[in-house]
């Protein structure tokens, strides 16, 4: 089993999908300063475990009606094919902010990354 060590303050947010819902949800900065007190924590992985990975660009993106895209619906474009690949787990959240922004400009970058953890490596030389 994989641990994963964040150090927390903001922008990102962290989701661990286990048992096809995402469960937990914790803040990790990057590009941080000596100044900044952060938190360290610990994430256990276990095979076949997804870690979606966003900037705030993402629940912030709005329609034209100024209403933000938010957490909630993108949970439910990473819910909506829990089994999916990294990839596709990506282009649902992202045809989900389309959709919802439609011709409404933005002003701020929609960053995601999506890994699957497939386990160890063996002997063979496959795995994680």
């Amino acid at each position: 089993q994989a641990m994963c060590q964040v150090l927390t303050g903001k922008p990102l947010e962290l989701y661990k999908a286990t048992d096809r819902q995402i469960t937990t949800s914790l803040y990790a900065h990057v590009g941080g300063m000596p100044q900044m007190k952060y938190k360290e924590y610990e994430l256990q992985l276990n095979p076949g475990d997804k870690l979606f990975v966003y900037t705030d660009g993402v629940p912030e993106a709005t329609n034209a009606s100024e209403d933000l895209f938010g957490v909630e619906r993108m949970l439910d474009a990473l819910n909506r094919e829990p089994d999916a690949a990294p990839t596709q787990a990506l282009h649902n959240v992202r045809t989900a902010v389309d959709d919802f922004v439609q011709e409404a400009q933005q002003f701020d970058d929609l960053t995601m990354l999506c890994m699957a953890y497939k386990g160890p490596v063996n002997k063979g030389g496959a795995g994680a």
